[in-house]
């Protein structure tokens, strides 16, 4: 998710002028206010696996209906290992649909493709 679920609040203020990330709404803080109050809630399922919040957004995506790839970032080999974990886990239904929800009651949409 263009590294919100990293965990980290991203201070668009404190990126160059040019990043793209500045112009995106997905970034603004209210925004990012919604996205660390569904990480919050999902903790119990990250502890339950063991992983972090951008690998369990990645498992889940991996195993959602209707979704036939994805496309995920890293930067360093620490971060290609937590993806290929991320993809070896299959989340319980429960789990997965508990997921689905914390995010649906954010309302955070990215249109901006």
């Amino acid at each position: 998710a263009q590294g919100l679920l990293t965990g980290k609040r991203i201070n668009t203020e404190d990126l160059p002028e040019d990043d793209w990330r500045r112009r995106r709404s997905l970034f603004a803080d209210e925004i990012q206010d919604k996205i660390q109050d569904a990480s919050r809630k999902l903790k119990e399922i990250r502890v339950r696996y063991e992983i972090t919040d951008a690998g369990l957004a990645l498992a889940f995506l991996l195993h959602a209906e209707g979704v036939g790839g994805v496309i995920c970032g890293m930067r360093n080999p620490d971060q290609l290992r937590e993806n290929i974990r991320a993809a070896s886990i299959a989340l319980e239904r429960t789990d997965q649909a508990e997921i689905a929800n914390i995010w649906m009651e954010t309302g955070v949409r990215d249109n901006q493709h």
